[in-house]
């Protein structure tokens, strides 16, 4: 009963993706109300609705991500030869492009250049970002023991 159950929710995910793209918040706000009816009533009415999108946009997320890497399995092979080292090196298959919304893999980032631009960019950012708050990290740890880190 749980796997037919999980197959009409992915079913639901695969229906709302040809539609709407890889945008996992999008696909989560179609799926939600159709996949847990009851589950929407009953978690707006207990003030846990926030709990309940969080949770299916996990499982949504999981869900493109382990699509997008069956689907890129196939297609790596089709990448230009002289990229293979570099693709090689990368921690993964796809990188996220602000502008689309989406996950994109990495052949067809490099098919766009514009995308892999993009792609980068935005990953530099987030480095960045984690990198800022780990020092803001660092300054409390030396608040917090009288250290210096």
């Amino acid at each position: 009963m749980l796997k037919t159950k999980l197959h009409d929710f992915y079913t639901m995910i695969e229906r709302a993706f040809e539609v709407h793209g890889g945008n996992v918040p999008v696909l989560t706000r179609q799926v939600i109300d159709a996949a847990f009816p009851d589950s929407v009533e009953a978690a707006e009415r207990e003030g846990c609705d926030a709990m309940l999108y969080e949770g299916v946009k996990t499982a949504v997320s999981k869900y493109i991500r382990s699509r997008s890497v069956m689907e890129e399995q196939g297609t790596f092979a089709d990448v230009c030869e002289k990229f293979r080292d570099y693709i090689a090196e990368l921690k993964s298959t796809s990188y996220t492009v602000p502008s689309m919304g989406e996950v994109v893999a990495v052949d067809r980032l490099v098919a766009f250049p514009h995308l892999l631009d993009e792609a980068r960019k935005f990953m530099r950012q987030k480095g960045n970002e984690c990198l800022a708050e780990a020092k803001r990290l660092d300054d409390l740890y030396d608040a917090v023991t009288g250290e210096a880190s």
